[in-house]
């Protein structure tokens, strides 16, 4: 058997068996020869040889090393050099040891010290600065995310297959009262880059997005949740308040309840008890010829008052007013311009109107009574 084996030769079943195909053409994952357990470290797991195998223990050893060189370059190149700035080296361990996601509240005063090159160098590394986590975009493709999730559940002893979230799912349902999820399940989740919070497994990506839009529409140290947060993590609106609360907002103000309260039935009073019966069909019709189309118009969400810390008094003093007009000149119309220098136009006599004629002072009856007296 020749001991020149391609990576796509070798292939990694979920359940942790590393099979052989021999045909290079053959996408068919052949053969298994050989099953993963725990190594020294989650990325250099160990192996044991079936019976029967047709690849001897060195081959498979260098062709499962090739295979998780090929799968995880970027992991592997956060290690690669030891003359990076030590800020850099710091932020590369640290995704690196966290299996592909770091808190960014763990590094802030590392991550305070790269200046504009520094920052380069980590995202040339593959590293994006997420407002919550450092992570490698790069790794949360579907076939590295199998992969890692393999490696996640080999490494700790978990049942194989592992539960992960099903490919290209921005989140889904993973906690709640009736079904609380197990420790373990929820450190993969955030090893595999889907925190969870508001008891859902949130893709980190999107979780950023809603993060960001947060803060872009913050003013004075408070926010209203937007249709689209929703709509960007496929959840309903009690789950994205749910989620807003996790991630540390409170709730403040909420429009629904306002409503509720409006719609809540009232005591009839003795006027309302003697009029006039009116049919059901005569009150529908009246109600849908009062009733306003709604139909396309989404209700107004609740507004939260943003955790405190350093993103909190970024935005806490407010978004910047327009300047007034200066005082020293008049204001103008929009679409009018002042005349300057110019004599006013030539408008003709001004007359004045003095209303409908008076009558006669001789015709009066104070005047005729005066030449009686004479």
């Amino acid at each position: 058997m020749s001991t020149d084996i391609k990576p796509s030769q070798i292939t990694l079943s979920d359940e942790g068996k590393i099979c052989f195909q021999p045909n290079e053409t053959n996408p068919l994952p052949g053969d298994a020869i050989a099953q993963l357990v725990k190594g020294e470290s989650i990325y250099a797991p160990q192996f044991e040889m079936m019976a029967g195998a047709t690849l001897s223990q060195d081959v498979v050893s260098a062709a499962l090393e090739a295979h998780l060189q090929a799968n995880l370059t970027v992991f592997y190149k956060l290690t690669a050099s030891s003359e990076l700035p030590q800020p850099v080296q710091d932020i590369c361990a640290a995704v690196y040891e966290s299996f592909g996601m770091a808190a960014r509240e763990d590094l802030q005063d590392t991550i305070a010290q790269l200046d504009t090159d520094m920052r380069t160098i980590v995202r040339n590394k593959g590293i994006r600065l997420g407002p919550l986590y450092l992570f490698c975009p790069e790794m949360n493709k579907p076939a590295a995310l199998r992969l890692r999730a393999l490696l996640w559940g080999v490494y700790n002893g978990m049942d194989l297959p592992v539960t992960r979230m099903p490919d290209g799912m921005v989140s889904k349902k993973v906690d709640s009262a009736e079904a609380p999820i197990a420790p373990e399940q929820a450190a993969l989740y955030k090893a595999l880059c889907y925190p969870v919070y508001g008891g859902r497994a949130i893709r980190i990506d999107m979780l950023d997005r809603v993060v960001n839009a947060i803060y872009d529409s913050a003013d004075k140290g408070k926010f209203q949740a937007q249709h689209a947060m929703a709509e960007w993590m496929g959840c309903p609106i009690a789950e994205l308040y749910a989620i807003l609360e996790a991630l540390g907002h409170k709730k403040v103000h909420d429009p629904a309840d306002e409503a509720a309260e409006d719609t809540a039935p009232k005591e009839e009073t003795a006027e309302e008890k003697t009029e006039a019966p009116v049919s059901e069909k005569q009150a529908g019709d009246a109600q849908d010829a009062a009733k306003p189309n709604t139909d396309n118009i989404k209700p107004e969400l609740a507004t939260f008052a943003l955790k405190r810390g350093k993103a909190y008094q970024k935005s806490g003093s407010g978004k910047a007013q327009k300047p007034h007009a200066k005082k020293d000149k008049p204001a103008f119309k929009k679409g009018k311009k002042p005349h300057k220098g110019k004599k006013p136009r030539d408008q003709g006599p001004r007359v004045i109107s003095a209303g409908p004629d008076k009558p006669s002072q001789a015709n009066s009856p104070f005047a005729v009574l005066g030449q009686l007296k004479k």
